[in-house]
């Protein structure tokens, strides 16, 4: 059922339309909507703010035209639960653009997914050395970490999610999941 709502949300990301920003304007621009985001008090506008950064995380702004294949490529054969044919597409694009914060994080997905959480958290690392208030990331943290067993480092990773993006609806239900059974409440 968990992985369910991780491909329903891989779903809404990838109808996001794709950015128009130019590559020197999109970290300013991010900067700015993850500093809104943080800072909303309105729902509904979080969820607007966060469909604006996922449409600049996604948006590749380099000079290689294979990247943009083969991350639809991997995206189509996540949704397809084709998990294989994903980390392939995801590995070939983060070996030809390794700063591409994206091909990270859906690498990271994919791996979760088959099961490698050790692989996951390994690209989860790397996505938030490029981009350490990545929300998405850091709620597959904590997925991986409860998954391993290690629901106070799920929690810790949840409550960093909602400290970038205090609407964030998967990591307040986690968050509140994980809180009940760290007091004694069964999962």
């Amino acid at each position: 059922m968990k992985a369910l709502r991780i491909l329903a949300l891989i779903a809404a990301i990838l109808a996001a339309p794709c950015g128009t920003l130019s590559a020197a304007d999109a970290p300013t621009r991010l900067d700015t909507l993850l500093d809104q985001l943080q800072t909303t008090a309105d729902a509904a506008e979080a969820q607007r703010l966060e469909r604006q950064i996922w449409t600049i995380w996604l948006d590749y702004g380099g000079a290689d035209e294979l990247v943009p294949q083969l991350m639809r490529r991997g995206s189509a054969a996540l949704l397809s639960r084709d998990y294989a044919v994903a980390e392939a597409a995801f590995t070939a694009v983060v070996d030809r653009a390794p700063d591409f914060v994206e091909a990270w994080d859906r690498r990271a997905v994919t791996r979760f997914l088959r099961g490698d959480c050790a692989g996951a958290i390994r690209d989860i690392d790397r996505t938030l050395a490029l981009q350490p208030r990545h929300f998405g990331a850091l709620f597959g943290l904590g997925l991986c970490r409860a998954a391993l067993g290690d629901y106070q480092a799920a929690l810790d990773a949840f409550d960093r999610v909602l400290a970038v993006d205090p609407h964030y609806a998967p990591a307040l239900s986690q968050a509140e999941r994980v809180r009940k059974f760290l007091a004694g409440y069964p999962l």
